[in-house]
């Protein structure tokens, strides 16, 4: 089978922590999640893959990532995966992985290869599975299909960057009590995920702010006037 390679472009999502390390690569694991992505209320999703790796040794000298289904023989190579560091763990992540031109992310079982920039690399494989009837479902029956989910907030500033992700707080009753903590709010979306993250809903994105109802001039005269 002729193997297909789709390149992409690396897109930031968290903040980079660097480090130096001579070791060889040593990979605990890697993990692919289906990520359906809703406009709005009435569209049906995009979709895409995000991967995660975590890894032992070093990630600063990683030079990229390939994966490839077993089922389908589609191959990815993402150069210059995004790094970070989350407390003792170490990560390497790539999140927009697109499908094939008018097809969809295969489900089912990925080989996965970890390059650094000598050339050394580490194996694993990980497996893409969600629900096909989600390809076909509006935002607001996705629970329907996904009855047990985990829910996190996100919030975005103007600029459209993360500066929150996690639990609603308990005094969060309101986008006003959700301001008085994070002021540069402009947006938010709620991020549903299930199967232990291989399924991931980005619901439509919200303003922060209530739309005020504007009364013109000439409505309050016609008003005024019987």
């Amino acid at each position: 089978m002729v193997k297909r390679f789709f390149f992409c472009l690396p897109i930031l999502l968290a903040f980079s922590f660097f480090s130096c390390s001579d070791a060889n690569p040593q990979l605990i694991l890697a993990s692919g999640s289906m990520v359906f992505d809703y406009a709005d209320e009435n569209s049906l999703p995009q979709t895409r893959m995000a991967v995660f790796v975590q890894m032992e040794s070093a990630v600063q000298r990683a030079d990229s990532l390939e994966m490839e289904s077993r089922d389908t023989g589609y191959h990815w190579r993402v150069s210059s995966p995004k790094l970070f560091q989350n407390g003792e763990k170490k990560w390497a992540c790539y999140t927009n992985i697109q499908p094939p031109a008018k097809e969809t992310i295969p489900a089912g079982v990925y080989d996965f290869r970890y390059i650094d920039a000598t050339g050394e690399e580490a194996i694993s494989s990980f497996i893409v599975a969600y629900p096909k009837n989600l390809l076909e479902t509006k935002a607001g029956d996705v629970q329907k299909l996904l009855p047990s989910v985990t829910e996190n907030l996100a919030l975005y500033d103007k600029n459209n960057v993360l500066i929150f992700f996690g639990k609603t707080r308990s005094n969060w009753i309101s986008n006003a009590s959700i301001l008085r903590d994070y002021p540069n709010a402009i947006t938010k979306r709620r991020c549903l995920s299930a199967d232990n993250n291989r399924v991931v809903c980005l619901m439509p994105e919200e303003s922060m702010f209530e739309k005020q109802k504007e009364t013109s001039p000439d409505n309050e005269d016609e008003d005024s006037n019987d």
